[in-house]
């Protein structure tokens, strides 16, 4: 019976372990040319989930690859901006993989500063020392998957207490009046990171350990050479590439999808908020304000003149931020 269970145990293990995605799976699996919401300024509740101070522009994130199609990188690229956010491939002169058959984690060779995906998260952190397991000690900012995530649970309401107790919650609700409330905020402050992130580490240190099988060394083999290749023999590979049908029918279908991102951009302009502070952007002729928090942008139909304000309640019409019809396909940067 105890051999039993313990065959069970030891089947478990080797399934779980197995299933684990590694980098590049992960981010295969939310979707080449997804998009990510950044968060920093990490806050730890003692319990493993942590509040976040910041919150940054959203990003897509592509893989990199090399000519005969194996990920070794990613590039993040602000969506409103077109330009790029952050980037580590293997293929450049300092990118480096942990592991080429089950990549963990990729760093700059220099900096140290690396990337981890786990699931539907990309953790950024600001140092990742040779020779030893990536710690949440180091992540600095967390990615998250943009989806529709509905609330699963409603809050409970809390006693109101006595007019001490309410002061206190309302000098705290003040203080936090800059973090974000969004669903997708919301899921990853519900997490418990440090779980997440250690069993994540210790699984993929034991299938890194797994023995290499000869599919496993051609792929090492694959990459190296792909390393020493110049910039002529990638170019002479990828036209070959380019020259099959297979690669004419994606181009033709990233083409259409081009052209209907085309189409819903010319109804909307993109407003970037680079004051530092929230502002809240009111239509022409409308009482209700939309909010955009600091260092973060959102689009709206480009027909309408837009202003905005610093405090929602305040009297007077704001200061102009738009004229209708003016700039859509546009972004408008306030500072």
């Amino acid at each position: 019976m105890k051999k039993k269970f313990l065959l069970s145990v030891l089947t478990l293990l080797t399934i779980t372990i197995q299933a684990q995605q590694t980098l590049f799976e992960a981010l295969e699996n939310n979707g080449d040319g997804a998009t990510y919401q950044g968060f920093g300024g990490l806050v730890a509740k003692g319990d493993g989930t942590y509040n976040f101070n910041t919150d940054y522009l959203p990003v897509k994130i592509e893989l990199e690859r090399t000519p005969s199609g194996i990920p070794v990188g990613f590039e993040a690229r602000f969506i409103s901006e077109n330009k790029r956010a952050f980037r580590e491939t293997e293929l450049s002169d300092y990118g480096t993989i942990d592991n080429y058959v089950y990549p963990m984690s990729i760093k700059h060779g220099y900096t140290k500063k690396g990337y981890m995906v786990i699931d539907d998260l990309l953790f950024e952190l600001r140092k990742i020392y040779d020779g030893s397991a990536p710690s949440m000690e180091n992540v600095t900012s967390v990615y998250v998957l943009v989806k529709d995530r509905k609330a699963t649970a409603k809050t409970p309401k809390k006693k109101k207490g006595g007019f001490l107790s309410r002061m206190k919650a309302k000098i705290k609700s003040a203080r936090n009046s800059s973090v974000p409330s969004s669903p997708t905020y919301k899921y990853l402050t519900s997490l418990n990171l440090d779980k997440k992130f250690n069993d994540y580490v210790v699984a993929m240190k034991k299938k890194q350990a797994i023995p290499l099988t000869a599919k496993d060394k051609a792929k090492i083999g694959a990459i190296k050479k792909a390393k020493k290749m110049d910039a002529d023999e990638i170019k002479r590979y990828n036209d070959s590439i380019r020259a099959t049908p297979e690669y004419k029918k994606l181009k033709e279908h990233q083409a259409r999808m081009k052209a209907m991102d085309e189409g819903n951009a010319l109804t909307t302009v993109t407003f970037i908020n680079r004051t530092g502070k929230d502002i809240y952007v009111f239509k022409a002729g409308s009482k209700n304000s939309t909010t955009i928090r600091a260092n973060s942008s959102s689009k709206f139909n480009c027909s309408y003149s837009y202003s905005y304000k610093f405090n929602p309640n305040s009297g007077g019409s704001g200061l102009q931020l738009y004229n209708a019809n003016s700039g859509c396909e546009r972004s408008v940067i306030v500072k």
